[in-house]
C-alpha cells in the first residue's frame, strides 16, 4: 500500500510540471516542436524504406552468381547518389572482382559522395581479390549499407576500416533476407559439420513414385537443377529401368 501511494504521489508531480511548462510555453512554440518532431519521424521512416528497397536490389543482384561463387557468398552492391543508382555490380565466379568492385567501375566518378549497398560487409583482407574496403575508400563513398556483417574471420572487419577512414557504416537492412540467401556460407563458419538439403519426390499419398508414374514437372526439375548448381556434392539414389 505505502509503495502504491509513493507511485502516484510521483505521478502527480509529474503531471503538475507538464502542467507548469505547458503553462509557461506558447502554444506556437509547442505546434513548432511537435511539428518538426513529425517531420523528422516522416523522414525517418522514408529514409528506411529507401534503404530496404536498395538492399532488395542488391540481393536480386547477389542471387545472379548462383553456383559460381561458392566457397564466397553470392554478393550485390549498388551505389546510389541523389537517390538515382549509378552503378550495380554482383560477385560474378570464385576468384573474379567482388560485388562493390564490379559496382563501383560501372559507377565511375559518381561513386564520389554517394552509397553503397551491399549485401554483406565489404572484406578488409587479401584472398583472391585485394580487399574491397580499400577501393570504396579510395573511390570516396559517404556511406555504405552492408546487410548483415561477413562472419568469417580472416575477411570481417571492414566495416572498423571504413569508419576509421571517415566513411558512415549501417548494418541490418534486410538482413534475416541476407543470411538466408548465404546460409550455407553463415553455416560453415561456425561449423564443421555440411549443409545438407534434402529433396523427396513424393505422390500425393505420400509415396516414392516407382518408375511406371512420373511426378516430377518439366518447370520443377527446371528448379530442382538449379539448386543442384549451388551445392559441394550430390548424391542420389537412382532406380534402374527409372527415368
Amino acid at each position: 500500500m505505502a509503495e502504491d501511494g509513493a507511485l502516484s504521489a510521483i505521478c502527480l508531480l509529474r503531471s503538475w510540471i507538464a502542467l507548469r511548462v505547458l503553462r509557461a510555453a506558447p502554444v506556437e512554440s509547442l505546434f513548432s516542436v511537435l511539428n518538426a518532431e513529425l517531420h523528422m519521424s516522416v523522414a525517418s521512416e522514408r529514409a528506411d524504406a529507401r534503404d530496404a528497397g536498395f538492399m532488395r536490389r542488391a540481393l536480386t543482384l547477389a542471387k545472379k552468381g548462383w553456383g559460381q561463387t561458392a566457397p564466397n557468398p553470392m554478393v550485390g552492391a549498388v551505389v546510389v547518389k541523389e537517390n538515382v543508382v549509378v552503378g550495380e555490380g554482383y560477385h560474378v565466379r570464385y576468384g573474379e572482382p567482388h560485388a562493390e568492385i564490379e559496382a563501383l567501375r560501372a559507377a565511375g566518378e559518381r561513386a564520389r559522395g554517394a552509397t553503397v549497398y551491399v549485401s554483406l560487409e565489404p572484406c578488409a583482407h587479401f584472398g583472391k581479390t585485394p580487399p574491397c574496403v580499400d577501393a570504396l575508400i579510395a573511390a570516396g563513398v559517404a556511406r555504405v549499407v552492408a546487410a548483415t556483417r561477413d562472419p568469417s574471420p580472416p575477411a570481417s572487419g571492414g566495416a572498423e576500416r571504413l569508419r576509421a577512414a571517415g566513411i558512415n557504416v549501417a548494418f541490418d537492412v534486410e538482413a534475416a533476407a541476407a543470411r538466408e540467401l548465404n546460409a550455407p556460407f553463415f553455416h560453415a563458419v561456425v561449423s564443421d559439420r555440411p549443409w545438407v538439403s534434402v529433396k523427396l519426390a513424393l505422390s500425393i499419398d505420400g509415396a516414392i513414385a516407382d518408375a511406371s508414374r512420373g511426378i516430377h514437372s518439366h518447370r520443377g526439375h527446371d528448379r530442382d537443377v538449379h539448386r543442384r548448381d549451388h551445392a559441394g556434392a550430390r548424391l542420389q539414389r537412382h532406380q534402374p529401368g527409372g527415368a
